[in-house]
């Protein structure tokens, strides 16, 4: 029930109260992905770094979709988060200690196939995600979110997503809190959802529109920074 995974600048030891997996390949030396699952209950993770995560139980199954070439099903459950305690509190003391839910289904795309080469020479890329869903849930928090992107080959998305934020200011904040985000960024934001709150006239929760496209990011019409790179390493 304990294991430990060694970083060139930290070490995490991983412990659960059951830790289970399931592996299934196709039939050729490549042993492509078919399907795969992982289960977690109790799970702890703590670093040398100074932090500690938490989660009562995590579901995570990756399966391919059949009569494509590398197009899998990803889907996770995870419940009673509980994050490291510099995202936890930060200087918003009304959020309880662990998130209740994340949720997320998601069909991806890549440029080869998951298989023993993704190990052995290179990890595939994606060149689409479709976020089915994606959800949130932390106290009076809930984020949503749903939409699809083309990833081109330097890993810059082009595409929409649109979230669905309840009590978006309180995110801003824990945002903020954390310290993970250029204040900069948050700003702009910040400055975009007030504009949509006053348009919408419901001040606790906004429909927002992302939309990548150039490399840039834009909340509606209003630049907010550079687009995410997606490349896995």
């Amino acid at each position: 029930h304990t294991q430990t995974v060694a970083y060139p600048d930290q070490k995490i030891d991983v412990s659960s109260t059951d830790m289970r997996a399931s592996l299934v390949v196709g039939a050729s030396t490549l042993l492509p992905l078919e399907r795969s699952n992982l289960v977690v209950q109790g799970l702890t993770l703590t670093s040398s770094a100074d932090w500690q995560l938490k989660a009562d139980n995590i579901l995570l199954a990756a399966h391919h979709e059949p009569e494509t070439e590398a197009t899998y099903r990803i889907a996770l459950q995870a419940d009673q988060i509980v994050p490291p305690v510099g995202v936890r509190l930060g200087t918003d003391s009304t959020l309880p200690n662990a998130l209740s839910t994340i949720q997320a289904d998601i069909i991806a795309s890549f440029d080869q196939p998951w298989n023993r080469q993704a190990l052995e020479v290179a990890r595939p890329q994606p060149t689409s995600i479709d976020v089915r869903l994606a959800k949130m849930a932390w106290g009076d928090l809930d984020l949503q979110a749903a939409g699809k992107v083309s990833v081109d080959s330097n890993g810059i998305p082009t595409g929409d997503i649109t979230i669905r934020a309840t009590n978006w200011r309180q995110i801003i904040q824990v945002a903020r809190s954390s310290g993970q985000i250029p204040a900069s960024v948050l700003d702009g934001v910040e400055q975009g959802l007030s504009l949509l709150a006053g348009i919408s006239g419901i001040p606790k929760t906004l429909d927002i529109p992302l939309e990548f496209a150039n490399g840039m990011t834009r909340l509606g019409p209003i630049p907010i920074g550079p687009a995410p790179r997606l490349r896995l390493r």
